[in-house]
């Protein structure tokens, strides 16, 4: 099962290690020329500080993003061996209660890609300090899987202003979309919503009303990341509706318990699609793109005062449209994660789209371990990552 995992996870970097296009550092080069990008989502506790201590001791500069452009962007550019780049995801609440202090202690900088609309005006609260009790440090490391996972508007400011934290882009609502009409699962008491915004639950449209509520009962059809796709499934609402007042109608979250629940489900559809039959509807999702870009980036600017260059594509999504309206939006450049097509080495032809590796492949860093920590590190009982 170990393996299984680590192949799926890291499919992408072990196929991009054979075929030469890993950054390289990961070949065994002490001096290397390109810039190594890492992706983190959560900061934790001590692991971030053994990674911060490990860059510090051996002379390693993080880059914000837009010293990170201006390298790639430069022709004439040579890395000495020594300037990466961290970048955080989503904006989750240990950004500030683990990462910021640290970065405060070793004086390194980090780029965290935010999701405005889904971040609340609330005060600063703590972040990690040498007086507090261990109760009080297990609640802020934990602080990603409580009721306020993501950092507030006041905690991002103070960020912001140290220098220390690049606040930018991951648009307004990390939505997936719903894609074709085959349904692929319903919602029930054991699905994943993931730790905030139900993030893992496709958008339902009623209307010109989106929402991610988990209704149980309700279809989870074939979905996929809002900024890679060109259209959306529009599902019928009476369908929906049907199933919830079925499992409402046979004890609700008791429904569940019972042997072939799935089974029941899928023949209500089955019946209901008999009565029902008509040609399935589609709609573009061309102005939902260009609104997900743009009034992110509209809204960090007037929350911050600051100029906001660049995106991160949730989910690590993008198509050849999304990446396009992006700069047209006006960003210089675009974040991606390991995507098919795309090399981890730095392409002079694309310097404004930045492939990123996964954060535990800073531990294959000249004079840490291994190039294959990150894979074998996955095997342990240890990896929290």
């Amino acid at each position: 099962m170990g393996l299984l995992k680590t192949w799926q996870k890291n499919k992408s970097e072990i196929i991009a290690l054979g075929s030469g296009a890993m950054p390289s550092f990961m070949y065994g080069k002490q001096q290397f020329s390109d810039i190594p990008v890492f992706c983190f989502h959560s900061a934790r506790f001590p692991d971030f500080e053994k990674q911060l201590a490990f860059l510090s001791a051996n002379g390693f500069k993080t880059l914000d993003a837009d010293e990170l452009l201006e390298r790639r962007l430069d022709p004439h550019y040579k890395n000495n061996g020594k300037e990466i780049a961290l970048t955080f995801d989503d904006g989750l609440a240990s950004v500030w209660t683990v990462a910021f202090p640290l970065l405060e202690k070793y004086q390194q900088k980090i780029i965290s890609f935010v999701l405005p609309e889904m971040m609340i005006d609330g005060s600063a609260s703590r972040t990690i300090a040498g007086d507090i009790t261990s109760i009080e440090r297990d609640q802020l490391v934990n602080r990603d899987y409580s009721d306020s996972p993501l950092c507030t508007w006041s905690e991002i400011k103070n960020m912001h202003e140290s220098g220390l934290v690049d606040i930018q882009s991951h648009g307004t609502h990390h939505q997936r979309v719903a894609t074709s009409s085959n349904i692929v699962d319903f919602i029930h008491p054991d699905f994943d919503l993931h730790h905030y915004g139900n993030i893992h639950v496709p958008r339902y449209r009623s209307g010109e009303v989106y929402s991610r509520e988990p209704i149980l009962g309700h279809p989870v059809y074939e979905y996929a990341p809002l900024l890679g796709q060109r259209q959306e499934y529009l599902d019928p609402l009476e369908l929906r509706e049907h199933l919830a007042d079925y499992v409402n109608a046979k004890g609700g979250k008791s429904f569940f318990s019972q042997t072939g629940w799935r089974e029941q489900l899928y023949k209500q559809v089955s019946d209901y699609r008999a009565l029902h039959k008509g040609p399935e509807a589609f709609r573009s999702l061309d102005d939902d793109i260009k609104q997900e870009l743009s009034v992110a980036k509209q809204l960090i600017e007037e929350k911050l005062a600051k100029k906001v260059n660049h995106f991160c594509f949730p989910w690590f999504a993008a198509s050849e449209y999304s990446a396009r309206l992006a700069f047209e939006c006006g960003y210089q450049s675009v974040h991606l994660g390991a995507l098919p097509g795309f090399s981890f080495t730095q392409d002079q032809n694309m310097p404004d789209m930045v492939t990123r590796l996964q954060e535990e492949f800073l531990l294959a860093l000249p004079n840490y371990r291994s190039k294959l920590a990150p894979f074998t590190y996955k095997l342990t009982k240890k990896a929290q990552w």
